[in-house]
């Protein structure tokens, strides 16, 4: 049994010292034993509630009209789900399901339905085109923004912001225009500006949590992208005014660079000091990332980064999710490389060997002992 393991919590250790006379003020005592034993529905439970209100919520929007529902009654559907969520309370019991789960379906047909019909207006006073894709993620961006603070939701609060941030990678990709890759790389590199501050700046309110993850998931659609070539499809030639030719290009190296600076950052910054780089672990372990940002894989370098911030701050999505996805970059990786099967193979090989030859000099140093500290 790991030594961290005990076979008491908090709940049971706080009523053994009430019942000695040492837990202090019975009533606090109480309420935070309370508060211990009334344990939020497993993770599981929470995805299939979530998936019932989304499915609540598509059966609504059937009711009312798809883009002709008035602007007011979008805000009453708003305004009632975040009534119901109130009535809904703390315990976690059967009235707390059902009124959250339909809560969240309300929500959720509110805000799509103000979302069709906020984009005919925007695109009435914004834009010459009969369907411009910006008024979409600009209506969702609007009502996403005015609810947030008043709807405390996690599901939410994580859907909605990652539904704007994907219609913004979807919107860019559909940019023909001279500025074209310029606001991809830029739209990368201010998300992961945010995702940073947000994960790592201890005084962050646990509110923007769920927002943090939309970021996180946005990071990894972009990268998802740049690793499966698919993004070669959208370089465009351009016709300067000048009659000279110049090609938009999205490249996987600017991703690279950034989430190499990032993770040698993340390493000092999970040690504690960023003096700490200098020691000769946290030396080698830069020098491997600076080696992924060479062969730009950017991919491999977000995985990282999830497992080593999952890891520090036990956050077991974000470990999950860089678990997840090492196969997955692994493999596309290796798939996009421009080398014959057998080359391939010597090259995996080749890496599995290095792995080992690493593993094997963590060991003999006994770096990989937590007990031991790396010096």
């Amino acid at each position: 049994m790991p030594e961290y393991e005990t076979r008491h919590n908090a709940a049971g250790l706080l009523a053994a010292l009430r019942d000695k006379g040492l837990a202090g003020e019975a009533g606090l005592a109480d309420f935070i034993i309370r508060r211990q034993r009334e344990k939020p529905p497993p993770l599981y439970l929470n995805i299939l509630i979530t998936i019932g209100a989304l499915l609540a919520a598509f059966c609504l929007i059937s009711i009312f009209p798809k883009e002709n529902t008035p602007i007011v009654v979008t805000l009453a559907l708003v305004a009632s789900a975040v009534w119901l969520q109130g009535k809904a309370g703390d315990s976690h019991g059967l009235k707390y399901t059902l009124l959250m789960q339909s809560s969240l379906a309300v929500m959720v047909t509110g805000k799509l339905l103000f979302t069709g019909t906020a984009r005919r207006t925007l695109t009435h006073y914004l834009s010459d085109y009969s369907d411009d894709p910006w008024s979409y993620t600009l209506a969702l961006l609007m009502i996403t923004v005015l609810t947030y603070p008043v709807y405390r939701v996690p599901v939410d609060r994580f859907l909605f912001p990652f539904m704007v941030l994907c219609f913004l990678l979807f919107n860019i990709l559909e940019d023909s225009g001279e500025h074209h890759a310029l606001l991809f790389h830029g739209s990368f590199l201010l998300q992961f500006a945010m995702a940073s501050v947000l994960l790592t700046h201890r005084k962050i309110k646990s509110d923007y949590i769920p927002l943090s993850y939309a970021l996180v998931f946005s990071l990894c659609a972009h990268v998802l992208l740049l690793a499966s070539g698919e993004l070669a499809s959208y370089v465009h030639v351009l016709l300067l005014a000048s009659g000279e030719l110049a090609i938009a290009v999205i490249s996987s190296y600017f991703a690279s660079l950034v989430l190499t600076a990032g993770l040698i950052a993340l390493l000092g910054y999970v040690a504690g000091d960023m003096a700490k780089l200098k020691t000769q672990p946290l030396l080698l372990a830069s020098m491997g990332a600076a080696l992924l940002g060479l062969i730009a894989a950017p991919g491999m370098l977000l995985a990282i980064m999830l497992l080593v911030l999952g890891y520090a701050r036990h956050e077991r999505p974000l470990l999950a999710t860089g678990v997840a996805l090492i196969p997955v970059f692994l493999f596309l990786y290796y798939y996009q490389l421009d080398l014959s099967l057998l080359q391939k193979s010597a090259a995996l090989a080749g890496s599995g060997a290095l792995l080992l030859a690493g593993r094997f000099y963590l060991r003999r140093r006994g770096w990989d002992k937590s007990s031991k500290p790396c010096a």
